[in-house]
């Protein structure tokens, strides 16, 4: 995988996991990595996290319900 060069992206390395924590971690065997998160172009994140249009991992093998998921939110925001 490579980043992404769609400039409506955005990535991080979160090096102290605190997305990870905000998204439930309570320990090492549940961290939250390698997933992808679709949301609306609407969503705020205020505290938590909003509640995103699709998530699932681990990428490499959720990436064609990824992109669908992708495009549907894509389609809903024109």
């Amino acid at each position: 995988m490579k980043r992404i060069s769609d400039s409506r992206v955005q990535q991080y390395w979160d090096q102290s996991r605190l997305s990870s924590k905000a998204m439930g971690e309570h320990d090492r065997s549940s961290v939250v990595w390698d997933r992808v998160f679709v949301y609306s172009g609407e969503a705020v994140w205020e505290g938590s996290p909003p509640e995103p249009l699709f998530k699932d991992g681990p990428v490499i093998r959720v990436v064609p319900a990824f992109e669908n998921a992708v495009q549907r939110a894509t389609a809903a925001n024109r």
